[in-house]
């Protein structure tokens, strides 16, 4: 189908935001 590979591409995009986003609050975590 068409839309596959962009509901797959927007997927990894979201993954990757969450993941540096969670990330990112770690990391403030730990230097409070």
């Amino acid at each position: 189908m068409f839309y596959k590979p962009m509901a797959l591409a927007i997927y990894l995009l979201l993954e990757r935001i969450s993941s540096t986003y969670s990330l990112k609050q770690r990391i403030g975590a730990s230097s409070f």
